[in-house]
């Protein structure tokens, strides 16, 4: 899991087979968001549209029904976003279900490098 080819697409590295040689981190991430979207239809079959994108931060909304997921990615240093005002934000309650991303009265606290999932509830 998780193969660079250093700058060239077509010179990978051979996939570790050994599981002890795989990034049991990156697995188990990719396990628990395979499971995200396996049990939350917004991801599966949701409409998206970007609320916010600037500098290293783009936020989004999936919706399907009444579900919404809002989704954000921070590729830069840690930052605080102020999301505008969208009647897709009109939630009396988002549960964060993946991330360590913070969301308070409009506000997303980011860590660096990271991405935050959070379900309407």
């Amino acid at each position: 899991m998780g193969l660079d080819g250093n700058n060239d697409p077509f010179c990978r590295k051979p996939f570790p087979w050994q599981v002890e040689k795989q990034d049991a981190t990156l697995l188990a991430l990719y396990q628990r968001l395979g499971k995200l979207r396996q049990r939350t239809q917004a991801l599966r079959h949701g409409g998206c549209q970007v609320i916010y994108a600037e500098e290293d931060v783009v936020v989004f909304v999936r919706v399907y029904h009444q579900q919404r997921v809002l989704v954000a990615i921070n590729r830069g240093e840690a930052c605080e976003v102020v999301l505008p005002a969208s009647p897709l934000l009109n939630v009396s309650e988002w549960r964060g279900k993946e991330g360590k991303g913070q969301l308070a009265e409009g506000v997303l606290s980011l860590p660096a490098i990271s991405a935050t999932v959070w379900v309407n509830h």
